[in-house]
């Protein structure tokens, strides 16, 4: 059936009859775990109100549900609200090849855009801890560095500091990811191993890996030019290994890296732990990508010392 959980129909849309934009359906249907499990995927977390309706396995919250119209609704952003519809003149007048083979916004970022924007400002300064700016956006720590995001041009660069190759044309995406997240959960101090993040899952293996090789293989011996290159970045030492260093890629989102320089004995190795919270702060699809990011950015300013 064409018709979302919300009560849209799909079959009168331009973006399902164009072939642009799947059906939700009703909560009960494959449809809906479809879409789901697409909207996870990509965007790290599902429409609140086909969630809803596939948990107590209804199909049409108007028509099923007693507690409709309930604040899903009325907080948005959708259905009909100020950013489905620009949601709407954005796709229809965007061709299909505007930003998407921009390596610097992958296809989902306007996805983000248009959820970012729907957001109560307040709302995400409270859970994302980050600053507002009187013209309309956010000021967004990550590690040392203040990053501007102005909502009004879609925008997100840093405020000043020494370029950073991919580090400057990949972050805004991610700081773009977090914003979207970002919820009133929070990190609770207990740095582990990502294979405990999802337990049982093992997620972050084979493409999903955090890939801390580049950090063993230029630090080498020096234990001291890691704890410089981080200490630069705004880390604090945790006094593990021969240098562990505590970075916050973002205000929620502690990053831990732990190094042991080689010797005639034994090769160099560096492990990263994460928060055990981090999958409720950030995409976990998104995560191993900026923490590999992070390693990048570590040998780039060792470089530069």
């Amino acid at each position: 059936m064409a018709t979302g959980a919300c009560g849209i129909d799909c079959s009168v849309c331009g973006l399902h009859v164009n072939g642009l934009c799947s059906t939700c359906g009703g909560g009960t249907t494959q449809a809906a775990r479809e879409k789901l499990d697409a909207q996870h995927t990509l965007l790290g977390m599902g429409c609140s109100i086909l969630e809803c309706a596939a948990g107590r396995k209804l199909d049409f919250c108007s028509r099923d549900c007693l507690d409709f119209p309930c604040s899903l609704f009325t907080r948005g952003p959708y259905p009909f609200s100020e950013g489905f519809l620009h949601m709407q003149k954005r796709r229809r007048m965007q061709s299909d090849q505007d930003k998407s083979t921009d390596p610097k916004w992958p296809r989902e970022a306007d996805e983000f855009w248009d959820m970012l924007l729907a957001r109560n400002p307040a709302e995400v300064c409270r859970d994302a801890e980050v600053a507002p700016l009187d013209r309309g956006g956010y000021n967004v720590k990550c590690l040392n560095e203040n990053w501007i995001v102005e909502l009004e041009t879609r925008s997100i660069k840093k405020a000043y500091g020494q370029a950073a190759g991919d580090w400057d044309r990949l972050m805004p995406f991610f700081i773009l990811a977090y914003l979207v997240k970002a919820d009133q959960s929070r990190p609770s101090g207990r740095m582990v191993s990502p294979r405990d993040i999802m337990p049982g899952l093992n997620y972050f293996q084979g493409m999903h890996s955090l890939d801390a090789k580049p950090l063993e293989e230029f630090f080498g011996q020096d234990a001291a030019l890691f704890a410089r290159a981080a200490g630069a970045l705004g880390a604090d030492p945790t006094g593990q290994g021969d240098a562990s260093m505590r970075l916050w890629l973002f205000p929620k989102l502690p990053v831990e890296f732990i190094f042991w320089a080689a010797d005639e004995d034994f090769p160099s190795r560096a492990t990263v732990l994460l928060d055990d919270q981090s999958r409720f702060l950030y995409p976990v699809n998104v995560i191993y990508k900026a923490v590999n990011l992070l390693v990048k950015r570590l040998v780039f300013t060792a470089k530069n010392l």
